[in-house]
């Protein structure tokens, strides 16, 4: 492979290599835009995991609370999710 290859290799490969127009201002654009984005998806991250942990904690009160209940409680307790759930999807 002689030098005239690998600089027609080079030029060719050159638009997906440089970064940027030499002022940069695009690059830095670009690169703000990314930042925010990152920003805002760590934030997200930090909000679902508050969720789980909420939904982790009202689960262990639930079962706590659901130890003295009785087999008639618990029908109670089904046939009102299935009322709510019902209304719920009708209302969606």
């Amino acid at each position: 492979m002689g030098v005239e290859n690998l600089r027609d290799i080079y030029q060719r490969a050159m638009p997906s290599i440089v970064v940027g127009n030499g002022n940069g201002a695009e690059t830095k654009k670009r690169v703000d835009l990314l930042e925010e984005e990152n920003l805002r998806l760590k934030e997200l991250n930090v909000a679902v995991e508050n969720l789980s942990t909420n939904k982790r904690t009202v689960l262990k009160e639930i079962a706590q609370d659901a130890e003295g209940l009785t087999t008639e409680d618990l029908k109670l307790l089904k046939q009102m999710a299935l009322e709510f759930a019902g209304k719920k999807k009708r209302t969606q």
